[in-house]
């Protein structure tokens, strides 16, 4: 019977050094003393007590990898004598893990045929959904980028998930070594994407979308209590807000600017607490919106048709461009801004000047002489006024 929940897979690189017995820690858990950072790893994931035979690992070394470290009797490949420990493979077995390990040989040569031969290896041993956990320590070279971008890869085409990248460092000056959690690296990633998409089109599907999967679990585990994983969601909701007023043409919104205003509110003191590269992030994207004014205003329509071009939102942009000059008409006269009857007999304003349209001609929608009269009154002051004169060889 097919496991109804994802496989987990271990992945780690094999190194060819004379690894020394040590311990490692991560948080509360303690290693017992092992020369191999695989073995303490999997101790860290509980693997031998929570994972199951539908789970797997895979031990990805080099020819000289293999008998360095991996076999029973190691070979010291400087001086071709014994090593004086048992490998990997016999310290493995021991372990009792409930899923198979199995190594998969990789090319040692560094040339651009040979890493694409090691990012295939990885990537075929890798099924539809794993969630992946991957020990870096002894990643020589380029396989530390290798992996970072493999996992991207596998991510888009297989919708793996990585739960954790670790690294063991065994080089620090302490009698129990850290095992570092590297999963920050991926956040950042996973959030610098979404920011630039935003940043790029303006769309903030994929920051609601990480919010959804990353934040909204941390809020619900601790009650709304984590400010940061609060801020980040409140940030994330102004934004999408925000987006969507300019996306779909909210004039009335657009202009009263309480949703700058609102978003402004979201990103103060949002830097405490966050990993440190995701702070100009956030800033950036602050400052994309700098030039909306938080207060009711007209050219705030003016700056977001502005802020629609640059995202290559090109209908918006001419949209929102003539309502704001229809608005912008009418409040240089004194009327009105956001009442239709003052925009749309500017919006004929401009339409007479453009075409010389001569008095007699007007057709303004009137539906009774003294409404008529109204009208035409509105309409010339618009005419002669400087706004209509600048800016309707604007008007389409």
């Amino acid at each position: 019977m097919e496991s109804s929940r994802p496989r987990r897979v271990f992945i780690s690189i094999l190194g060819t050094g004379n690894y020394k017995p040590c311990s490692y820690r991560q948080g509360d858990f303690t290693s017992t003393e092992t020369r191999f950072i695989q073995e303490a790893t999997l101790d860290f994931l509980r693997a031998r007590s929570e994972w199951s035979a539908d789970d797997a690992a895979y031990i990805f070394l080099t020819p000289t990898a293999r008998t360095s470290n991996w076999q029973a009797e190691p070979i010291d490949s400087r001086t071709d004598s014994p090593k004086d420990y048992a490998g990997l493979e016999p310290t493995l077995s021991q372990m009792g893990l409930p899923f198979p390990v199995e190594p998969v040989e990789i090319s040692e040569e560094g040339d651009e045929e040979a890493i694409w031969s090691v990012f295939r290896s990885i990537y075929d041993q890798i099924h539809e959904g794993d969630r992946l956990y991957i020990d870096i320590t002894h990643s020589f070279r380029y396989l530390p980028m290798l992996l970072l971008v493999l996992t991207n890869y596998a991510r888009e085409l297989k919708g793996t998930e990585v739960v954790s990248i670790t690294y063991g460092n065994w080089e620090v000056k302490a009698e129990i070594k850290p095992i570092v959690d590297l999963g920050a690296l991926i956040e950042l990633q996973d959030w610098t994407v979404a920011a630039g998409e935003f940043l790029r089109n303006g769309r903030a599907s994929g920051l609601a979308e990480l919010t959804k999967e990353r934040v909204t679990p941390i809020l619900k585990a601790t009650k709304g209590k984590n400010e940061v994983a609060s801020g980040l969601s409140k940030l994330v909701d102004r934004l999408t807000t925000v987006s969507q007023s300019l996306t779909t043409i909210r004039g009335k919104e657009i202009l009263e600017g309480k949703i700058f205003k609102e978003l402004d509110k979201c990103t103060h003191g949002l830097d405490a607490g966050l990993i440190a590269p995701m702070v100009p992030l956030i800033d950036k994207i602050k400052d994309s919106f700098g030039d909306f004014d938080t207060k009711p205003s007209v050219s705030n329509g003016f700056v977001a048709a502005r802020w629609c071009y640059r995202m290559q939102l090109y209908q918006q942009s001419i949209t929102i461009l003539q309502e704001t000059m229809k608005a912008y008409v009418a409040a240089s006269h004194g009327y009105p801004s956001e009442e239709e009857y003052y925009t749309e007999l500017a919006a004929k304003a401009f339409i007479i000047a453009k075409e010389s349209i001569s008095e007699d001609e007007w057709r303004l929608g009137e539906s009774d002489p003294t409404d008529r009269e109204k009208r035409a009154e509105v309409v010339r002051q618009y005419r002669d006024g400087s706004a209509v004169r600048e800016l309707h060889p604007l008007y389409t």
